[in-house]
């Protein structure tokens, strides 16, 4: 981690879909990364590939800005071509060729934002009781269910019918997604 006291953070811009594998990239190479990230709970519906097997899985959380990040580092120590030529890292965002900056303070009040902005979308994203959902994953794939509770942080309770009966039965977030 860059400790000069001429380091700022800058505005890293990835490539499509690497933000995390970028952040762990230049981590590797000392620097300090901001990576803000929404958790699992928005992620009804969503599932990745697995590239070491055919199984899918949840989605850990998903960036709060899609393709960016924040970097801190002194240009002085570590030059923006070093960062720029990353594995995962698009470019330093910029204007008029000057390199966007933020001071340690704007940061700070940015984690602190983001902090009281997440309940509110997790709240929006998360089903409510007795909406319509559909699974979409697993042994009852393309049947209907309804939105009972959430059963953790990565399951919801379900209610489906099956065989004339309704059976609750607890299912990956992920699983599933809600009918509009």
């Amino acid at each position: 981690m860059d400790s000069s006291l001429n380091a700022r953070w800058y505005v890293i811009q990835t490539k499509p879909y690497k933000e995390v594998f970028a952040k762990e990239q230049l981590e590797k190479r000392d620097v300090n990364c901001y990576l803000p990230v929404i958790t699992p709970l928005t992620e009804y519906g969503r599932r990745k590939k697995s590239s070491f097997s055919r199984k899918s899985e949840c989605y850990e959380g998903v960036p709060f800005f899609p393709r960016y990040f924040f970097a801190e580092f002194d240009v002085e120590y570590i030059h923006t071509t070093r960062i720029k030529s990353t594995p995962g890292v698009s470019n330093i965002v910029n204007f008029g060729g000057v390199p966007a900056t933020m001071t340690g303070r704007e940061i700070v009040e940015l984690q602190n934002q983001i902090e009281r902005i997440i309940p509110h979308l997790l709240a929006e994203a998360t089903p409510k009781k007795g909406e319509h959902v559909e699974i979409i994953s697993g042994s009852f794939e393309g049947m209907p269910a309804i939105f009972e509770a959430g059963d953790g942080d990565k399951r919801s309770i379900l209610l489906m019918e099956l065989l004339g009966n309704t059976l609750r039965h607890s299912i990956e977030n992920c699983d599933f997604k809600l009918l509009k």
